[in-house]
């Protein structure tokens, strides 16, 4: 499909659905508008091999979008792993603000098994080895215990090397901060 063809089936459909201003804003005039309603002069125009028409690209614009496209796709990756690492649905609501139905949706998606009832609690000496190692991680990468993504991000390491459900480590987690014995 051409340039011409393309511009000509979006004003159109646009026409059709009353948007109006947008073939405006692409710079057609009202007296455009009222000839291209006219079967033989979109004929016309769709059929031409002489381009009418170019596009211009906003490159802030458009590199501010993909910029934003990219960390959307990051945080669904995201969310995505923390299920398998089986977050829990509070957790990802907590951080992520999906509501529980949608954490649940997903996590069907992925053909992941919805549990029931509670994890098991860390004995106190998993509590205290993952402490420790709790807190050489946010020292070596600098992760902010007042950012719930943070958070998110260094339970999950903790989750994956020490074999552990990321509900366990949250929880953990948490009350350490609330505790404050991050410091």
């Amino acid at each position: 499909m051409s340039i011409n063809q393309a511009i000509v089936s979006q004003v159109l459909g646009d026409v059709k659905n009353g948007q109006l201003r947008r073939c405006l804003d692409m710079g057609f005039s009202a007296n455009d508008l009222l000839m291209m309603k006219k079967p033989e002069f979109v004929n016309v125009l769709f059929n031409t091999t002489i381009n009418w028409c170019s596009i211009n690209v906003n490159q802030d614009v458009l590199q501010r979008l993909l910029i934003q496209c990219a960390g959307a796709v990051k945080e669904v990756l995201l969310i995505d792993r923390m299920l398998k690492l089986d977050a829990s649905s509070k957790m990802i609501c907590e951080v992520f603000g999906l509501s529980q139905r949608e954490a649940a949706f997903r996590r069907s998606i992925l053909g992941l098994k919805k549990r029931q009832g509670r994890w098991t609690e860390l004995t106190e000496e998993q509590e205290n080895e993952l402490w420790r190692y709790w807190l050489t991680l946010i020292e070596k990468y600098q992760f902010d215990v007042n950012d719930e993504r943070d958070l998110a991000k260094s339970c999950m390491w903790l989750a994956e090397e020490r074999s552990l459900t990321m509900a366990q480590t949250w929880q953990a987690i948490r009350k350490w901060v609330q505790d404050g014995l991050h410091q």
